[in-house]
C-alpha cells in the first residue's frame, strides 16, 4: 500500500536536508543512521535502504552487546566424514 506524506528541503550547516517525520520513518522501516541509496528523475527522488553487507551487521550484532558461544551452534548430525 502506498502513502503519500509531505516533508521539507531544510538548510543544515552547508548541507541541504529532506526532513523526515517518524510517521515517514516507521512507514519505509527506515531508522536515524540508515544508509540510503538515491534515483534520482526528473522532480522526483526515490530512497531505498541501502542493504547492509555481512561484516556490518556482524560488527552492529557486537555492538549491541551480542555474544558468540561454540556450544550455542547446533550443526546436526554428522553425515560423513567431515569431523
Amino acid at each position: 500500500m502506498v502513502k503519500q506524506l509531505s516533508s521539507q528541503v531544510i538548510q543544515k550547516g552547508d548541507r541541504q536536508a529532506i526532513a523526515l517525520s517518524q510517521r515517514a520513518l516507521d512507514l519505509s522501516d527506515l531508522e536515524v543512521g540508515d544508509q540510503v541509496n538515491l534515483t534520482i528523475e526528473k522532480e522526483s527522488i526515490l530512497v531505498t535502504k541501502k542493504k547492509s553487507p555481512l561484516k556490518e551487521k556482524i560488527r552492529a550484532f557486537y555492538q549491541a552487546g551480542g555474544t558468540y558461544e561454540e556450544g550455542l551452534i547446533d550443526y546436526g548430525e554428522t553425515a560423513g566424514e567431515e569431523w
